[in-house]
């Protein structure tokens, strides 16, 4: 059990939202993302995918037909335009023996065996969807 004597997902996400120029890359504290995180990481939760970029979200869905990655940038503002984050590795160690990775925005993309598992390079703007068999 851990007990936190504030909100740290608004405490997150209140620096990014709140103080931006509209068109400005948002910033959220390193510090609050390392405590909100900490808990998980100490258990020991694996995860499914991992983004070289905190900033870029990845979900995992698997059925019979395949795997969808979703990736989501939460480095701009919404209704606002910012330069792609350039080079984010997705990492895909819940699914070691990826053959093939498509991203409906850049097509095949080239596949790195790693540590860790199967690794993606790409640029990521506001999101995209890769298509592992």
């Amino acid at each position: 059990v851990l007990v936190i004597g504030g909100l740290p997902g608004l405490a997150y996400l209140q620096p990014g939202i709140g103080s931006q120029p509209r068109g400005m890359t948002l910033t959220y504290p390193d510090a609050v993302r390392r405590l909100i995180v900490e808990p998980a990481e100490t258990a020991g939760v694996k995860r499914h995918v991992i983004t070289s970029d905190p900033l870029v979200e990845a979900t995992l869905q698997e059925s019979e037909q395949g795997a969808v990655v979703t990736l989501i940038s939460f480095r701009i503002a919404p209704g606002t335009w910012s330069p792609p984050a350039e080079d984010v590795q997705v990492t895909l160690p819940g699914l070691p023996q990826a053959r093939k990775v498509i991203s409906l925005r850049h097509g095949e993309l080239k596949i790195k065996q790693t540590d860790q598992g199967p690794q993606v390079s790409l640029p990521v703007d506001q999101g995209d969807f890769l298509v592992v068999d």
